[in-house]
């Protein structure tokens, strides 16, 4: 029951700020302006001999009325013209109740000063001159007419004086309590929303040094994998290359471990190559291997997915075992080791922290894992082209030797000895077919 009451004399709200404002002053001066002429035409009945309504009376009823009718506009949206309605009807109301009473000396001319005020209020600047311009030529006006009838003035009763100045004063502290409650309001918004520009400037503050550590993060990481490419690109042997780039890796990062797995040539496995430490080494030594098909190893999903994964929680991963020569690893990273859509194998770093890694982190790890397998490509090129080279080398300088030989012995000792140096075979031996093809005897080489 009371929220009904309360909505329906609530004022209404806009999406005008400026409108909303007036609108809640005008909803507060008709509703007051309502109470108290009611209030006034029942304190002036009561005095009386009896509950008698004049001319004076209804007119007051029809200019209740008339506020009402006012409300309900505004409430339609029609504030303005509301405005200008109330505000008018209510200056010509006093100052018809001024001539017909004691002039210039009569209470409600005092209630002028109260038009001003609220036509300040509701009118804004133009209408507050407007009519306080208004309110002095009435104030000229009546003291003329007060000169054009001539005579002594009958002044109002002490009593009814009374009850008009207390009027005047009700709408005069009605309309004083609406401005300094704006003006308090006022205030407060602007404190809040001092505080609030304080705390976005905080936030802002805040955020941007976080982007700034994040940019900065992200440059160092960056400039950490141009450096890892380049002191990649001058090492030509497989063994120490990966070495050193899980050494770089982990030390260039700050992890607690970094390892690289290679594809063995079937594509059935991850090879554990290179690890850092000497718990990396023990690993390497004992021929750790994870099949590819693995359901629980992360590098054996990176592996079939080709894509960077991290583990923030290794304890809750299913199937996890803690590895003894890591017991304090946390939180994992394993990024795809690709030259184009090949898999050459995966690099994983690990971390003694839970939530170490990021998906920034994923994206910088895979940059690099991407680096290190171009350059693991790159060496086996380099070292096929160089076997290939001596190879060929050692074929032309035996070749050489055979055909400086002038005998078939000579021919036979010299392919013997050469072709052991060459293979490191501690014994080579010859055999000399019975058997002729083409007429020629054949020999075999063991």
């Amino acid at each position: 029951m009371l929220k009904t009451i309360q909505r329906l004399f609530a004022p209404p709200v806009f999406e005008d700020e400026d409108k909303t404002r007036t609108a809640f002053y005008l909803n507060s001066v008709s509703l007051s302006a309502v109470g108290v002429l009611g209030l006034y035409l029942i304190v002036q009945n009561l005095a009386g001999p009896g509950f008698n309504l004049n001319v004076v009376d209804y007119l007051l009823l029809g200019f209740i009325g008339l506020l009402l009718v006012a409300r309900y506009a505004m409430l339609k949206g029609y504030v303005k013209i509301a405005s200008h309605v109330v505000v008018g009807f209510i200056w010509l109301g006093l100052a018809f109740q001024a001539q017909m009473a004691d002039g210039i000396r009569d209470a409600t001319f005092f209630a002028f000063f109260v038009i001003i005020l609220m036509a300040s209020l509701l009118l804004g600047t133009r209408g507050m001159l407007f009519y306080s311009a208004l309110s002095i030529l009435m104030g000229f006006g009546l003291v003329y007419l007060e000169n054009v009838r001539g005579g002594a003035i009958a002044l109002d009763s002490s009593q009814n004086f009374v009850r008009d100045i207390t009027f005047v004063f009700v709408l005069f502290a009605i309309f004083l309590y609406l401005v300094t409650s704006n003006l308090s309001n006022a205030l407060n918004r602007a404190r809040l929303t001092a505080q609030e520009l304080q705390k976005n400037n905080e936030q802002l503050l805040a955020l941007q040094t976080e982007l700034e550590a994040r940019v900065a993060a992200r440059t160092r990481d960056l400039e950490i994998v141009t450096e890892v490419g380049a002191v990649a690109a001058t090492i030509l042997e497989s063994k120490r290359l990966l070495q050193e780039m899980v050494k770089l890796t982990q030390e260039r990062f700050n992890l607690y471990h970094a390892q690289i797995y290679l594809l063995d040539d079937a594509g059935e496995s991850l090879v554990l190559a290179a690890g850092v430490g000497e718990a990396g080494r023990a690993m390497v030594a004992a021929g750790q291997v994870v099949p590819i098909n693995h359901p629980y190893s992360l590098v054996a999903r990176v592996a079939r997915e080709r894509k960077g994964l991290v583990v923030n929680d290794v304890a809750q991963t299913p199937g996890f075992s803690p590895n003894p020569l890591l017991p304090d690893t946390r939180a994992e990273l394993a990024a795809p080791m690709l030259v184009g859509d090949t898999l050459v194998g995966v690099l994983e770093v690990q971390s003694e922290t839970m939530g170490r890694f990021t998906e920034a982190d994923v994206n910088v790890q895979t940059t690099l894992a991407s680096q290190v397998a171009t350059s693991i490509q790159n060496v086996r090129l380099f070292e096929q082209a160089r076997l290939q080279a001596q190879l060929e080398a050692t074929v032309n300088a035996i070749s050489q030797k055979i055909q400086s030989a002038t005998t078939v012995e000579d021919t036979l000792q010299t392919t013997i000895r050469e072709i052991g140096a060459a293979l490191g075979a501690s014994r080579v031996s010859v055999y000399l077919s019975a058997q002729r093809q083409n007429g020629e005897p054949t020999a075999r080489l063991y």
